[in-house]
């Protein structure tokens, strides 16, 4: 479930996040608190990022067009889809990533592609088509 919260700086240390739940919503997150509060001590985890345009997904959308013109520049290009899929979240510039320290070295890993917004996937559309022009390889809508 996702929702929208607003933050409140407090004072002393102490902070608070208002989130508000849609009424469809409400009863999956109190059966949430609920369980909570039998087997977790009333905690819950909460993700926090900034809000972001989603992706579409299912047919004929920017996934599967993206997607499209990866399995083909991979086709062309000899490399498999998770290859090129690879390639192209560290060559496209508007690809976001997040930091992670392993071993002691900080990395800057590419974000999941579930976590891309639209205006990230419509980058990387993008991007394929000039790796296409690169290459001079024609891009077929399927």
């Amino acid at each position: 479930m996702k929702f929208c919260a607003q933050a409140f700086p407090g004072t002393g240390g102490s902070h608070a996040v208002l989130v508000a739940v849609p009424e469809a919503s409400w009863p999956g997150v109190r059966a949430l608190m609920d369980k909570s509060a039998e087997k977790h001590n009333n905690y819950l985890t909460l993700d926090v990022s900034l809000p972001h345009k989603p992706r579409s997904t299912g047919p004929k959308s920017q996934s599967a067009h993206l997607h499209g013109h990866l399995q083909q520049l991979g086709r062309h290009l000899g490399y498999s889809m998770e290859e090129i899929k690879s390639v192209m979240k560290y060559d496209c510039i508007e690809w976001p990533r997040h930091q992670i320290t392993f071993k002691g070295q900080i990395y800057l890993v590419p974000i999941s592609e579930a976590d891309a917004s639209s205006a990230v996937e419509s980058a990387a559309i993008e991007w394929c088509h000039m790796r296409s022009a690169e290459f001079a390889i024609m891009l077929v809508e399927e």
